[in-house]
């Protein structure tokens, strides 16, 4: 069930009281949305996130609001909070779905990870499942309410989607592997391609790092020396383990590197954002 915290939410133009949050109203199917991370009182990689959501419209028929008009609504979301950290979902419905609000914005639970947490990696699972329209980032609950629930029941942290024998990405992340100086990914048209796997992706390009785009077996997994996930809200963090029988290592070179140059560039671009 969605979950709107703080004392507002934003429906279609309005401001409104979180009193009036009625959880049925933004759980339809093929809703599109996108999670954007708010730090220091600015949203993270706005515009990447708002590029990937007007690509979203285009494909699946939904109209798109518009860069300034979207963006002022996240701001007044902010400012009627007085929320300096944490994450908006931005939702959009499609025509004619009966829903109340064409376009909704509002502070959701997060987590980010600790310290501690970065330091010693995550544990996750493998789980036979995959995404209806992979590269379209769209409200399903069944999804949403198996994968956390499996989430819970197996103690991981997430949970790495497989079907037919590959490994296509995680319930709510993306997933890179490395070997020796090399990173590989699931390819972008089968996955949903977060603003985060892209940045990982150019911060490659630009060290020299080879960032492969091919299928991943899981029965390549032991080949691996280090993977991890990328997401809106742990940045880059590594996996320490998939299950009890596979190992890897949180300090491998690439991935540190990998992670030290994203969260430069987190730092840059809110320093960088103006409203």
């Amino acid at each position: 069930m969605e979950q709107c915290l703080h004392r507002y939410f934003v429906g279609d133009r309005e401001l409104i009281s979180s009193c009036d949050f009625i959880p049925e109203h933004f759980e339809g199917e093929n809703y599109l949305y996108e999670v954007i991370r708010i730090v220091s009182g600015k949203p993270l990689f706005l515009e990447e996130h708002l590029v990937r959501l007007e690509r979203g419209c285009i494909q699946s028929g939904i109209p798109f609001p518009g860069f300034q008009k979207l963006k002022q609504r996240i701001k007044a979301l902010i400012q009627a909070n007085s929320i300096d950290s944490g994450n908006i979902k931005l939702m959009l419905a499609p025509p004619f779905s009966g829903s109340k609000f064409k376009v909704a914005l509002w502070f959701i639970p997060s987590f980010y990870p600790s310290s501690a947490i970065y330091e010693g990696g995550v544990e996750v699972a493998l789980y036979d499942q995959s995404r209806e329209n992979p590269t379209l980032k769209i409200f399903n609950r069944q999804y949403k309410t198996e994968t956390s629930e499996t989430i819970k029941k197996l103690g991981v942290y997430e949970l790495l989607l497989t079907r037919d024998g590959q490994l296509s990405e995680g319930s709510k992340s993306n997933v890179f592997f490395v070997l020796d100086d090399d990173v590989f990914t699931p390819p972008s048209d089968q996955v949903l391609a977060g603003v985060t796997r892209q940045k990982v992706i150019r911060i490659c390009q630009t060290n020299n790092i080879q960032c492969i785009e091919k299928p991943v077996n899981t029965h390549e997994i032991n080949r691996f020396e280090a993977i991890f996930l990328t997401g809106t809200s742990p940045g880059v963090i590594a996996v320490n383990k998939i299950g009890k029988s596979f190992h890897f290592n949180v300090n491998h070179p690439v991935t540190v590197k990998i992670a030290k140059d994203y969260q430069l560039q987190c730092a840059m671009n809110i320093e960088s954002f103006v409203w």
